[in-house]
């Protein structure tokens, strides 16, 4: 009889045993904290290089009778030089200004016409660029969708040749200013490093000159309209502060 005692009690200890565990504490699963993304704020610096296409529209406008032109060519080249800039970010959103210098190849000539015939050589050479600009950007983490606009300026070499592949008799240097407008694709591979991506437009207006030597006295005149497409890469050093931001 005490066997089967025994043996009963044995029994019902191991059937009540869920019933305890179940109404014991279940520890909480640990807590794992987002991970944290890139921070845009801060001064930033660094250097870039690209292709440059330059237009330059030429004619004489002033010219008695028949006008020359207006007639075009490329004047295409290497750029390179510096940038630097402050970027602030709120939440997703990305506002900076931006400013750079560059050193610029692009040259060539063209042949302008008189009632559709050969008359006149125009030339042009940029020699350096820069602008002062707004940035507008949207990151997902590493990544910063920008688009970019504001001043531009840029030096020209510019001048006539009469006749044909003769020495340029009436030059013309002028610093011009105009506008750019553009964006790009920046990427921070390290936590104070990024590599960029940028295309932009920049139209620098025009530059009148008086011909003297060239083709004719005044009042025919040399107009240069000059215009810019632009593509660079770049890589930039974002100083001090936290690299990482949670938001």
């Amino acid at each position: 009889m005490k066997k089967f005692l025994v043996a009963g009690a044995f029994i019902a200890a191991l059937l009540s045993a869920p019933v305890f565990a179940a109404d014991m504490p279940v520890k909480a699963p640990a807590y794992v904290a987002p991970a944290p993304l890139f921070n845009w704020t801060g001064l930033y610096a660094g250097g870039q290089i690209g292709y440059q296409w330059n237009r330059d529209t030429f004619g004489d406008p002033n010219r008695i009778g028949s006008p020359v032109g207006p007639n075009s060519f490329n004047d295409n080249g290497l750029i390179g030089g510096i940038h630097g800039g402050y970027n602030y970010q709120f939440n997703a959103f990305v506002v900076g200004i931006e400013g750079d210098y560059e050193w610029a190849s692009g040259s060539g000539q063209g042949t302008g016409t008189l009632a559709g015939l050969p008359f006149v050589t125009g030339h042009a050479a940029l020699r350096w660029q820069g602008s002062l600009r707004g940035r507008l950007g949207y990151a997902i983490d590493r990544t910063l969708f920008y688009v970019t606009g504001g001043g531009a300026w840029g030096h020209y070499n510019l001048g006539y040749t009469f006749p044909l592949g003769a020495p340029v008799i009436d030059p013309l240097s002028k610093t011009l200013s105009g506008w750019t407008i553009g964006g790009g694709i920046e990427y921070a591979f390290a936590p104070n490093w990024t590599t960029r991506v940028e295309y932009r437009y920049t139209d620098y207006g025009s530059a009148t000159g008086s011909i003297v030597n060239c083709c004719a006295g005044p009042p025919s005149s040399q107009h240069h309209e000059l215009k810019a497409n632009a593509v660079r890469v770049g890589l930039t050093y974002k100083f001090g502060g936290d690299p990482w931001v949670k938001y």
